[in-house]
This record gives C-alpha cells, sequence and structure tokens, in this order.
C-alpha cells in the first residue's frame, strides 16, 4: 500500500525544483500529508470492499436449511378374526421432529450434503433397542441429534457424477405430494425408503428425442456386521461374530416425456447375491451361532411414474410397482426359546415350496383446490394414497412420523390427507387418516405367518420450514 501512495504522491507532486523556499516546502509538505492520509483512506475502503466482496463470496457457497414439525397420532388396532374385538387403543401419542441440514459448495465441481435429526415422543426417557442402521432417525427414540446424510458429490465431468457416504435416499418421490416438498433427485421410495450408506455414479446420457434428461445410476450398498469388543486390541476393528458383510447392487433409470410436461419415470433394481444372517431378537431372544454363510439371495425390479398438474387440472397423480425374486437357500438361524420350543428363521419364503416371488402396487393422486390469484398459495391439498404388497412383500422401507412401515405392509393400506398452508413456503398443517389391513406379518426374514389385523390411524401435525 505504501508503493502505491508514493507513486500516486509522485505523480501529483512533480519535481522538487517546483519548491522556491523554506516556506513553501513546509506547506507543500503539509498538503502532501493531507494527501496521503486521504489517498490511505480511498485506498482502504477499496481494500474493504474487496475482502467484503470475498467473505460474501465464501457466505454464498454454504447453505443452511431445516425443519420442525409436532405431530399427533392416535390408534386403534383390532382383530378381524374375531366378531367381537372391541380392539386395543393408543390415543394421544405425541412426538416432534427437528432437522438441520447444510449444503457447502466446496469447489464448482464438489459438494457436500449433510443433515442430522432429533426424533422423540413427548415425555419418553427410555430409549429404544435399534437393529438396523437404515432406521437411525426415522424412528422416535430419544433427545440424541443422529446423522441422516453426509455425502459428497463429485462432478468429474458434464455427464458424469460421483456420489459417496451416506445418501439422501429415503424421500424420494412421489414422496414430496404428501410431505409438500419438492422432488429429491434420488430413488422413489417405492425403491428404498431408508437411510443407507453407499457409492453412487450418476452418467447423464445423450439427448432422446422426446424426451427429457435422462441418466443411469448404479450403486453399490455395503452392510457390515463387525464389532469392536476391545477398544485396545490391534485388530478390534475386524473381530469375526459368525455374520459376514453383506452386498447390494443396484441400477437406477430415469427419465420424462416432453410432451407431458411436469413428469418423471423411474426403473429399477436391487440385487443382493448373499442375504447374511442378522443378528437380531425375536421375543427378546438372540439366535445362537453357528449362523450359516448365506440365507440365499432376492432380486427386486422397480418402476414409478409420477405426473404433475395433468392437462392443467392441478391433479397430480403417480403409480409404482415392484416385482421380487427370492431364492432362499434353505439354511435357518435356530431360536430356542427353551422348553422344546425351537424356531427356524430363514428368507422370507424359506418355509414355501412353491412361491417365492411377491409384488407391491402404490398409486396416488394429489388435487390442489383452485383459488383465486390473491389466496393461491393459501389453497388446500387433497390427497389419497393406496398400497398393496403380497405375502413376501420385502422392501427397504421405515415407519417415520406415521409410525407404521407402510410400504412395508402385506396388506393393504388406504391412506387420506388434507395439507394446508398458513403461511406460505414457511408453515403448514396435515390431517390425514391411514387404515391398514395386514394380511401376513415377516419381513425379510421369514416365517411369514398368516394375520388378520387392522390399525386405523389419525394424525395432525404443524410442520415449519426455513
Amino acid at each position: 500500500m505504501v508503493v502505491v501512495v508514493a507513486l500516486l504522491l509522485l505523480a501529483q507532486v512533480g519535481s522538487p525544483a517546483s519548491v522556491d523556499g523554506p516556506a513553501d516546502a513546509v506547506a507543500e509538505i503539509e498538503g502532501l500529508k493531507g494527501r496521503v492520509a486521504a489517498l490511505e483512506d480511498d485506498l482502504d475502503e477499496v481494500l474493504g470492499e474487496l475482502d467484503r466482496q470475498a467473505q460474501a463470496k465464501e457466505r454464498d457457497r454454504l447453505h443452511w436449511s431445516g425443519d420442525y414439525r409436532v405431530i399427533w397420532n392416535n390408534f386403534h388396532q383390532s382383530d378381524r378374526s374375531v366378531a367381537d374385538d372391541d380392539g386395543v387403543a393408543y390415543p394421544n401419542l405425541w412426538s416432534h421432529r427437528l432437522r438441520l441440514g447444510m449444503q457447502y459448495d466446496v469447489l464448482d465441481r464438489v459438494r457436500f450434503y449433510g443433515r442430522v435429526v432429533f426424533y422423540k415422543n413427548f415425555g419418553e426417557t427410555i430409549e429404544k433397542p435399534l437393529f438396523f442402521d437404515s432406521v437411525q432417525t426415522r424412528l422416535a427414540r430419544d433427545s440424541v441429534l443422529r446423522l441422516e446424510r453426509a455425502y459428497i458429490e463429485w462432478f468429474i465431468t458434464d455427464w458424469l457424477v460421483l456420489t459417496a457416504g451416506r445418501i439422501a435416499a429415503p424421500e424420494g418421490p412421489p414422496a414430496e405430494l404428501k410431505e409438500n416438498t419438492t422432488r429429491s433427485a434420488t430413488w422413489g421410495v417405492q425403491m428404498v425408503e431408508a437411510e443407507f450408506d453407499g457409492v453412487m455414479m450418476t452418467m447423464y446420457l445423450p439427448q432422446i428425442p422426446g424426451f427429457k434428461q435422462s441418466y443411469v445410476r448404479p450403486f453399490y450398498l455395503p452392510f457390515h456386521a463387525t464389532t469392536n469388543v476391545d477398544p485396545f486390541a490391534e485388530d478390534s476393528q475386524f473381530i469375526d461374530i459368525g455374520i459376514a458383510p453383506m452386498q447390494a447392487f443396484g441400477l437406477l433409470g430415469e427419465t420424462g416425456i416432453k410432451a407431458l410436461g411436469d413428469n418423471l419415470i423411474q426403473v429399477g433394481g436391487v440385487w443382493v447375491p448373499e442375504f447374511k444372517p442378522r443378528f437380531l431378537p425375536i421375543l427378546q431372544t438372540f439366535p445362537e451361532p453357528p449362523f450359516p454363510e448365506s440365507l440365499g439371495w432376492f432380486v427386486q425390479f422397480s418402476s414409478l411414474f409420477e405426473q404433475k398438474d395433468l392437462f392443467e387440472s392441478n391433479l397430480d397423480l403417480f403409480i409404482a410397482w415392484n416385482f421380487t425374486v427370492l431364492g432362499p437357500s434353505g439354511d435357518t438361524i435356530l431360536y430356542d426359546f427353551g422348553d422344546g420350543f425351537e424356531l427356524p428363521a430363514g428368507l422370507a419364503s424359506f418355509d414355501d415350496e412353491h412361491e417365492h416371488t411377491a409384488h407391491m402396487i402404490y398409486a396416488g393422486a394429489r388435487y390442489t383446490v383452485p383459488l383465486p390469484a390473491a389466496a393461491a398459495a393459501y389453497a388446500p391439498r387433497l390427497g389419497f394414497e393406496l398400497n398393496h404388497g403380497t405375502r413376501y412383500n420385502t422392501l427397504f422401507s421405515s415407519p417415520a412420523d406415521t409410525k407404521i412401515n407402510k410400504l412395508g405392509v402385506r396388506g393393504t393400506v388406504f391412506d387420506l390427507y388434507w395439507s394446508q398452508a398458513l403461511v406460505p413456503d414457511h408453515l403448514f398443517s396435515r390431517v390425514g387418516v391411514m387404515h391398514v389391513v395386514r394380511e401376513f406379518d415377516g419381513s425379510f426374514v421369514g416365517p411369514s405367518l398368516p394375520t388378520s389385523t387392522s390399525t386405523t390411524a389419525l394424525q395432525v401435525l404443524l410442520h415449519a420450514s426455513w
């Protein structure tokens, strides 16, 4: 800065020969001092503005977001096989959920996303045991902030993107219709509705006439089952507990039809070549080793079509379909409940000689009530969803705030809701009723036994976002 000021002064002052005497020299020096001070002030202002611009640019690379909701649920369960069964009611179950998210543009081609979640029932102090990592923040447990997502996206080229970490999976399309949000760029909930750690590549395809931008996403999801029982041991991260890591491989393709406006087409599949035993309790009893190498394999094919504002009618529609093929190995894990009662458990359909397939259909609609332009932001939205799963329906899904694993039901679910904006873009309320008719129980691990229970759930929530 001093050099700049000196050069400016020399340019303005000219040659020392212009000074006629001592008095003139003193006056000239005083004048120079004043000009130096003025130039320093100007230069500080310029440099300060540059610093402010640099700081603002850095701040613009960081984006914070969050939301908070209070939820009231009321459940009534009944056994449809008993004619005079009054059922069991679970009224006034209150819970609340806080989510804090961030996005940071590390570089023009590198981005980081993260979100932590607090989800708790009112007045509950006992932490619930959890045996699946994929539902860490999808079950109300305690007042701890837990990591829901943390991943990086590297835009290697204009057509190739690498995503790695705890990926944003639980809220894919068409969940944005009921959740009153924008569509997430991830796989549909009919394929994955849970939290997963994995690696994914997104490859944009050349433009296809008549279609929107198309891409494919191969992905890899590893599931580890090691435990650290001795933090001081050299091999503490690789202690063998008799259950080998499990791997899942998948592929998702997405596109849309230009002539139909805002629409989405997804097709994909997930393949688990070896379904490893899980160290899970049944009726508070853990299985005893040794465990088999694998319970079998399964492949699941998935599809989704979503259309918003059909023919400018304010009507949004979607339909999704899954088809699953199971290949149980015949091996099982054994639960010993004492008194001679033992229960073998295997891959979903292991106890069925004839049927090793399953399907799930999921469809719905949402209608936005037309209002005058001045009140359009407050337009009520009425929605209805229906899903049906067969006996061996298996899905990477989770309950979330409904407390019901809706898409994982082996039976039929009717879901009706009304969503109302209170402060546009920042506060809305939703009132809904869900009726669940279960025909079979079970999950990825069977046996799957017939059941005849139904649940009617009422829900009211208030949701704020920023």
